[in-house]
C-alpha cells in the first residue's frame, strides 16, 4: 500500500506540472556559496534540493570550538539533532566517549553511521551504558571512534534520505576521511583542559560527596589532552599518501578505600589512506584505520578491583571511482573488526568485615567487604562489506530528463562472545566454629564460610548475520518539477525478512531560477537488525548455589538454585520501520537562503523485550510491541558575506515512545495501560518521551575573520524547558486502580560557546595558530533535566597548531 501512494504521487505530481506547459530546465543546481566560499559549514540542499540534508565541511570543522574531536560533538549546531540530558554534566568531565545523538526522533541506536561509505554500526549491546555489568560490557552505537581532525565532511541525512541508504530509522551521519594533499606538508597539534579551568555546578547538599568521589559517576579532578599529528607524503603526480595519528586521553583521580587511584581513558586513531589516479577519470584509495579504546576503572569500594574496558577496532577499505561516458561507478570493498571487552580478577568476594583478615571494608559497609572482579570477557564483531554504485549521465526520454542511480550492497557480520574462565561471586558470613574440607576452597576454618555462590562458567558463544541490499532511484526533472522515486530493497537471514522500503521527493522550483522552491516527500526506512540477543541466547545461564552450616559446624551440600536466574531467548520478528511524510521550502533571502522542512514519523514494530516463565526457565526475548511517534518544524538560514558567517536554525519537536530502547519490558498489555496525569486518566503511551526531547531547540553560529590574523566563532545555543515525568506512589482519585504520573519542569537554558584563534605565518617555516575555546561562556547554572544534576559551568580549552 505505502509502495502504491508513492508511485501514485510521483505520478500525479509530474502530470499536473507539465500540463502547466513551463520550459523544461535542469533541476535545481547547489547554492554557490558551497563551491565559491571556503567557510560555508551548513548547505540544506543537495543536486536536486533534497531538504534534510546538512553538511560539514573541513574547514568548518576546524572553525567550530569542538574540544577533543568529537564527531557527534559537532553536531550540535546542527537542527533536528538532540543530545541526552546528561550529555554535558558537571559530574562527568573527564569522560571522553562520543556524545550519542537522536535524529528527528529515532533512539540513539536508530542511526546509520557511515564510515568512506561503509558501515560503523555496533549490533552488539549498544544501549548497554553501565561500565560494571558482570556479563554485558559497556558498549556504544557506534564501533569506532573516528576523530573528526581526519575527516574532509561530515553529512547528516535527517529526512527525505535517498533509496541508497538502508538500516536506520533516524539519520544518516556520513563520515569522509579526507585524501591526501597534492603538496608534501603536515601539521602539530595539541589541547587541553582540566578541572582546574572547569565551573562545576552541584547542589549544596552534595558537594561533599562530589569532591570526595569514589565513582566514576561524580569526577570532581580530571585533566584532559587532545593532540594529533599528519604527514601528507605525495608520491609523484598520482599517487599520494596521508598519515595520521591522534589521541584523546583524560585522568580522573578518584578515591578508593580512602586512598587516591587514577583512573584513566584513551582513544587513539591511526589513519593511512593511499590515493592512486592513474587518469583524471579514475580513482583508487586503499584506506586503513586502527581505533583502540581503553578505559581504566574500578568497582567501588572494592579492593584488588581495577579492571580495563575496551573498544573500538580496526578497519580496512579500498575503493574504485571510475567515470564513463555512460556514467560512474563506485566499488567499495571493506572489512573491520570492533571489540567490547573487559580484562579483570577472575573472582568476586563479599567477605564479611567482622572477620579482622577482611575488615578493610568497615565504616564503608555494614556487613561486608568487598574484593576482586568480574572476569575477562570478550565481545567482538567482525564484518565483511562489499557495495557496487552505479549513476548513469542524464537522459531525455520524450522531453523529459531521467538521472537514474542504483546499487548492490552485500554484508556479513559476525559476533562472538567468550569468557575465558570461571567466575565465581562468593558471599562470605562469619562463622568461628566452622569446618571447613580439605577440598572446599569456600572455606576458612573457625573464620568463615562462603554461604551462597554465583558461577559465571568458561563460555563461547557467537551469531551471525547477512545481508544483502538492492535500490533504484531515479530523478525525473520535466519543466521546473523535479521527482525522485525510488525503492531500496532488503533481506537478512537472521530475521528472514524481505523489506521493501519506497522513497519518493518532488521538487516545485516555483520561478525556474532556484530561488524558491518547495518539496514534499513520503518515504518508508527500515531500521537495522540486531545480534544482541542472539548472541546472549547461546551463552551459559549463571549457575547459582546455596548452602548453610549446620550445628556441628560442617557445610551443608551446595543447593543449585540456577532457576531464578533469567536469561536471554532470540526470536524471529518483523523488522522496525518508520513511515515518514514532509513538506519544505527552500528561499533565497537576504543574500542567504532560508530553509524550512516539517516532518512526521510514525515507527512501528519497534523493539522491546518481554519476560516469559515457565515450569523450566524464565527468560527475556525481544518482540515488536515499541511504537513512535515524530513531529518536528525546522527552520535555518545562512549567510556568508566579506569576512563573516552567519548560521542561525530553530527545531520544534514532539516526541513520543512506548519505550527508550529494546531492553525495556514492554508486553502487549503495557500498550493499553491508563495513568493518571495532569489531574486526567491518559494512555501511558501519550505521555512524552523521557529523554531526548527538548520541544524547542535554537542555534546561532558567528564566525569572523579578524585582522593581525585573529578569528573568532560563536555558537549560541538555546533549549527550551524541559517536563520530565515520574511515576509516583499516589494513587488517582478518578480511578485508585492507577498510580499518579507527575511533571517535574526544568526551565530553558542559553549557552554561549567561544573560539578565539590566532594565526601566525612564518614564512617558510610554516604557520602557528594558537587557540582558546570557552564553553557556557557566562558560567550559566543549567538544570540538565535530571533531578538534582547540572551542565558543566565555564571550562577552558587551550591548544596548539603547527602546520609546515
Amino acid at each position: 500500500m505505502h509502495l502504491g501512494i508513492t508511485w501514485v504521487l510521483s505520478a500525479v505530481f509530474v502530470v499536473l506540472c507539465s500540463s502547466s506547459g513551463y520550459a523544461q530546465v535542469d533541476p535545481p543546481p547547489q547554492s554557490d556559496l558551497t563551491h565559491a566560499l571556503p567557510d560555508t559549514i551548513v548547505r540544506e540542499s543537495s543536486a536536486i534540493t533534497a531538504f534534510g540534508t546538512s553538511i560539514l565541511e573541513r574547514n568548518a570543522i576546524d572553525m567550530l570550538p569542538h574540544a577533543d574531536g568529537s564527531v557527534t560533538d559537532l553536531l550540535r549546531v546542527l537542527p533536528g539533532i538532540q543530545y541526552g540530558e546528561s550529555e554535558r554534566s558537571s559530574l562527568t568531565g573527564g569522560e571522553i566517549l562520543p556524545a550519542e545523538i537522536s535524529i528527528s526522533g529515532g533512539r540513539v541506536y536508530e542511526n546509520s553511521f557511515l564510515l568512506d561509505g561503509l558501515g560503523n554500526n555496533s549490533l552488539l549491546n549498544p544501549t548497554e551504558s553501565l561500565p560494571n555489568g558482570v556479563s554485558n560490557i559497556m558498549g556504544h552505537s557506534q564501533e569506532l571512534f573516528i576523530d573528526s581532525s581526519l575527516l574532509e565532511s561530515i553529512t547528516v541525512h535527517r529526512s527525505n534520505i535517498s533509496a541508497r541508504y538502508s538500516d536506520f530509522s533516524g539519520g544518516v551521519v556520513e563520515m569522509q576521511t579526507r585524501n591526501p594533499a597534492k603538496e608534501f606538508k603536515g601539521k602539530l597539534s595539541y589541547k587541553t583542559t582540566r578541572s582546574e579551568w572547569t565551573s562545576f555546578h552541584v547542589e549544596r547538599e552534595d558537594r561533599e560527596d562530589f569532591n570526595n568521589s569514589d565513582t566514576p559517576s561524580r569526577q570532581p579532578d580530571f585533566r584532559k589532552h587532545y593532540s594529533n599529528v599528519s604527514l601528507d607524503i605525495p608520491m609523484g603526480e598520482k599517487m599520494g599518501i596521508l598519515l595520521a595519528y591522534s589521541q584523546a586521553y583524560s585522568k580522573i583521580p578518584l578515591l578508593l578505600l580512602g586512598t587516591t587511584e587514577n583512573q584513566h581513558r584513551k582513544s587513539e586513531n591511526l589513519l593511512v589512506k593511499y590515493l592512486f589516479e592513474p587518469d583524471s577519470e579514475t580513482e583508487v584509495s586503499a584506506t586503513f584505520l586502527w581505533n583502540p579504546y581503553a578505559g581504566q576503572y574500578f568497582l567501588r569500594g572494592t579492593r584488588n578491583s581495577q579492571y580495563t574496558l575496551e573498544g573500538g577496532g580496526i578497519s580496512f577499505n579500498t575503493s574504485l571511482k571510475r567515470q564513463f561516458n555512460w556514467g560512474a561507478l563506485e566499488s567499495i570493498l571493506g572489512w573491520r573488526e570492533s571489540e567490547n571487552n573487559r580484562r579483570a580478577p577472575d573472582n568476586y568476594y563479599t567477605w564479611s568485615n567482622n572477620v579482622e583478615a577482611t575488615d578493610w571494608g568497615v565504616g564503608y559497609n555494614k556487613r561486608y567487604s568487598f574484593e576482586g572482579g568480574y572476569g575477562d570477557v570478550d565481545t567482538t564483531q567482525e564484518s565483511y562489506t562489499f557495495s557496487n554504485h552505479l549513476s548513469f549521465e542524464p537522459f531525455e526520454f520524450f522531453g523529459i530528463k531521467n538521472s537514474i542511480a542504483s546499487g548492490l550492497s552485500w554484508e556479513r557480520s559476525v559476533a562472538e562472545y567468550k569468557r575465558y574462565a570461571d567466575m565465581n561471586s562468593t558471599t562470605w558470613e562469619p562463622s568461628e566454629n566452622v569446618v571447613c574440607a580439605a577440598s572446599d576452597p569456600f572455606c576458612i576454618p573457625g573464620q568463615q564460610v562462603a554461604l551462597r555462590n554465583v558461577v559465571s562458567e568458561q563460555d563461547r558463544a557467537s551469531a551471525e548475520i547477512s545481508s544483502i541490499e538492492l535500490y533504484v532511484e531515479d530523478s525525473i526533472t520535466l519543466g521546473r518539477v523535479t521527482v525522485r522515486p525510488g525503492l531500496h530493497v532488503g533481506y537478512n537471514d537472521l530475521m528472514k525478512n524481505t523489506d521493501y522500503a519506497a522513497r519518493s521527493l518532488i521538487l516545485y522550483d516555483i520561478f525556474a531560477d532556484g530561488s524558491t522552491v518547495l518539496s514534499a516527500g513520503v518515504n518508508r526506512y527500515y531500521g537495522k537488525t540486531f545480534l544482541t540477543y542472539a548472541l546472549y541466547e547461546e551463552r551459559k545461564k549463571r549457575q547459582t548455589y546455596t548452602r548453610s552450616v549446620g550445628e556441628d559446624g560442617t557445610p551443608s551440600v551446595w543447593k543449585d538454585e540456577t532457576r531464578k536466574a533469567l536469561g536471554e531467548h532470540f526470536t524471529q520478528l518483523d523488522t522496525p520501520y518508520v513511515d515518514e511524510w514532509s513538506v519544505g521550502l527552500e528561499q533565497e533571502l537576504f543574500g542567504g537562503i532560508l530553509t524550512v522542512v516539517y516532518i512526521e514519523r510514525n515507527g512501528e514494530d519497534q523493539f522491546a523485550r518481554s519476560r516469559i516463565d515457565t515450569e523450566d526457565d524464565k527468560f527475556y526475548e525481544l518482540n515488536n510491541n515499541g511504537e513512535s511517534e515524530h513531529k518536528e518544524l525546522t527552520a535555518s538560514w545562512e549567510r556568508h558575506w566579506l569576512k563573516h558567517y552567519l548560521h542561525l536554525n530553530v527545531t520544534w519537536q514532539d516526541s513520543y515512545s512506548s519505550n527508550e530502547d529494546y531492553n525495556t519490558t514492554l508486553e502487549k498489555d503495557d500498550l493499553n495501560e491508563e495513568v493518571c496525569h495532569d489531574g486526567k486518566i491518559v494512555s501511558k503511551l501519550s505521555l512524552p518521551r523521557s529523554d531526548y526531547n527538548r520541544e524547542w531547540r535554537a542555534n546561532f553560529v558567528y564566525n569572523v575573520k579578524l585582522p593581525q590574523g585573529f578569528s573568532f566563532t560563536n555558537v549560541t545555543s538555546f533549549r527550551s524547558g524541559y517536563a520530565g515525568i515520574d511515576r509516583t506512589s499516589e494513587r488517582c482519585f478518578l480511578d485508585e486502580s492507577l498510580f499518579v504520573y507527575k511533571k517535574t519542569s526544568y526551565p530553558s537554558s542559553t549557552t554561549f560557546d567561544w573560539k578565539l584563534a590566532w594565526e601566525y605565518d612564518f614564512a617558510h617555516a610554516g604557520k602557528m595558530a594558537l587557540s582558546a575555546e570557552v564553553y557556557n561562556v557566562f558560567n550559566r547554572k543549567l538544570y540538565t533535566g535530571n533531578t538534582g544534576e547540572y551542565e558543566m559551568g565555564r571550562q577552558l580549552w587551550v591548544g596548539v597548531d603547527y602546520t609546515f
